[in-house]
């Protein structure tokens, strides 16, 4: 077998490299066609920019900071009442309009008939130790979910937590829906660096 030159194989690598880039060059077809979809592409960026800007100037004059001290003062009011404010019908009765004002009347609910004994028809909640409110990222129509941390003694001396998520209307000053009540037992407060 002979020896090839390497000047020889440098001019075959050098015209190998330039075939590979004239057969890599685009055709003035595909150009136009990658230049049309990112024309469109920019456009609908655009669109989606400026309805952005439009919500938010519709929105500059709701003020957030002031719906959430608001909110935050209804929910911990009605939710300390509810939750170890009440140990009797009667007490039910005077606060019940006030609660559903400010829980909506579903929670409201909700949060009696976990207070009530079934059999008994006793008030199980004693006191209430505190009501946490926390918000997540503000959605469409001024909608944020909240999630409240209420913790109490019960009749018997024991201290529990309720998590409550719901969604919170911040325009409307108003409870949506809630998602779900959750007890949470003293392990996980102990996991979780609680009491």
């Amino acid at each position: 077998m002979r020896k090839m030159s390497p000047n020889i194989l440098l001019w075959i690598i050098a015209i190998l490299c330039v075939i590979a880039t004239v057969l890599s060059i685009p055709s003035q077809k595909q150009l136009n066609y990658y230049k049309d979809q990112l024309r469109i592409t920019n456009n609908q960026i655009n669109k989606v920019e400026q309805n952005e800007a439009n919500k938010l100037s519709i929105n500059d004059s709701f003020n957030y900071y002031s719906a959430e001290i608001t909110a935050s003062k209804k929910l911990q009011e009605g939710l300390s009442k509810v939750v170890g404010g009440i140990h009797s019908n009667d007490d039910w009765n005077a606060n019940k309009t006030q609660i559903e004002e400010d829980l909506g009347p579903k929670l409201a609910e909700q949060l009696k008939v976990y207070n009530v004994d079934p059999n008994t028809k006793e008030w199980l909640f004693k006191e209430n130790n505190g009501v946490e409110i926390g918000y997540g990222k503000v959605k469409v129509n001024n909608q944020v979910p909240v999630i409240a941390v209420v913790s109490f003694k019960t009749m018997d001396n024991q201290s529990a937590v309720y998590l409550i998520k719901m969604n919170y209307d911040l325009q409307n000053e108003k409870v949506l829906n809630y998602q779900k009540i959750k007890p949470v037992t003293k392990q996980v407060m102990n996991v979780e660096g609680g009491d």
